[in-house]
């Protein structure tokens, strides 16, 4: 189905991975923090999830995030 997150998405891992990367960025993640997450990841895998839930936690952890009742 189109625009679901669970459908194949063929050649395309690797701009899921740098949409992601750059929204973390945009989001107020130090760039050098976001650039020291991407090198844990293979952008061709396709594991978005991995690393939206790797940016998302450098995101809260840094500051840059206030979640009320994340500690």
């Amino acid at each position: 189905m189109f625009g679901d997150s669970r459908a194949p998405t063929g050649g395309f891992h690797v701009l899921g991975f740098m949409s992601s990367l750059k929204a973390a960025r945009d989001f107020g993640l130090d760039p050098s923090v976001a650039d020291a997450i991407a090198l844990g990841f293979d952008p061709r895998a396709g594991d978005k999830e991995a690393v939206v839930d790797a940016l998302t936690a450098a995101l809260v952890a840094h500051g840059a995030l206030d979640v009320p009742g994340w500690a």
